[in-house]
Formats: C-alpha cells, sequence, structure tokens
C-alpha cells in the first residue's frame, strides 16, 4: 500500500479554476508569440507569459474567463475537445502570406535605427 506521502508525491495536486483559468491563459499567449517569432517578430518584442509584465496579461485573463464560463455546467469528458476541434492544434504550417511579408519589411524598417 502506497502511503499518503508517497501518493501525493506522484499525484499532481488537483488545479482550481482560477489556475486552469490562468494555465490557459499562458498556452494561448504562448502560441500566439510562437506564431508572431515564426511570422518574423524578434522574440524580445513579445515576452513570454511568464516573463511580461505589461497590462494586457490582465486584459487576456478577462477575456479567457468569458471563454470559460461557456462551460459552466458542462462536463468536458474525454474526446470532446477532439469533436470540437478535429483537427489537433499543431505548430503554424500556413505558407507564408503577403501580410507576413509586409509585416517582416514593417519589422525591419523599425529596427533600422537599432
Amino acid at each position: 500500500m502506497v502511503s499518503r506521502e508517497t501518493n501525493a508525491k506522484i499525484t499532481p495536486p488537483k488545479r482550481q479554476p482560477g489556475d486552469l483559468v490562468e494555465l490557459m491563459c499562458e498556452r494561448y499567449w504562448n502560441a500566439f508569440r510562437q506564431g508572431y517569432c515564426q511570422s518574423g517578430g524578434k522574440p524580445v518584442d513579445y515576452p513570454t507569459w511568464k516573463q511580461a509584465t505589461d497590462p494586457v496579461k490582465e486584459e487576456t485573463r478577462r477575456c479567457m474567463r468569458h471563454a470559460v464560463e461557456v462551460f459552466r455546467g458542462t462536463l468536458v469528458t474525454d474526446g470532446a475537445m477532439d469533436d470540437w476541434f478535429p483537427d489537433k492544434p499543431a505548430r503554424r504550417q500556413l505558407p507564408h502570406i503577403d501580410n507576413d511579408s509586409d509585416f517582416v519589411t514593417s519589422q525591419k524598417i523599425a529596427r533600422m535605427g537599432e
């Protein structure tokens, strides 16, 4: 039989709802940052969730809360995410578009004085 201390080390603690929203915000933010960087943006211009200190984080939390409220009273069962989002998210695989090229050009112009 496993002791409580050993089991506590094996079983991750259950997250509080606020923790889940924070985790969702972090994943969303970092995924968006990754796309930004892959499109030509500099990583230093878009810090990770944990590094960021600007007020946009609070707005991200507020918006994510609105998104999560839709699930109130709903049990998210195994496989539900596959039903809702059949194409599992992956790294950006779309070819660059004109907007990406314009973004890269604007970034180069912005950095001319550096």
